[in-house]
């Protein structure tokens, strides 16, 4: 491996170090998890895996059983939460929709609306 590569290869990881602060900075989960999940998020991020769908990922890696929604019908941690919106997605794309693609739903704000509006793409 050549200087070059090497320097390129630096400041890859840089970017991603400073994505995952980032990321913890805005969701106060620096204290919970240690670098190398900092790293992943930081690469998750820029995969494209943003907004509501990275907080989730972030809090199931770093505490899966901590609570994340929580009403008089369903109570659901956030590895739940985050294996239900990993089958919706697996389930939308066997239908044939792809990323970037609309799709019309009608339900009740709860935990459902949640779960939808966190799938990728």
């Amino acid at each position: 491996m050549d200087f070059s590569s090497r320097l390129k290869r630096l400041q890859r990881v840089a970017r991603l170090a400073k994505s995952a602060i980032q990321i913890f900075n805005s969701t106060g989960m620096r204290s919970a998890v240690g670098p190398m999940v900092a790293l992943k998020m930081a690469r998750d991020a820029r995969r494209g895996v943003k907004g509501s769908l990275a907080i989730i990922h972030l809090h199931a890696v770093a505490d899966p059983l901590r609570p994340a929604l929580v009403s008089p019908d369903t109570r659901e941690n956030y590895g739940e939460l985050e294996e239900r919106v990993n089958r919706l997605t697996h389930g939308l794309r066997k239908l044939g929709v792809g990323p970037g693609e609309r799709v019309g739903v009608m339900v009740h704000n709860g935990h459902e609306h949640i779960e939808l509006t966190a799938r990728p793409g």
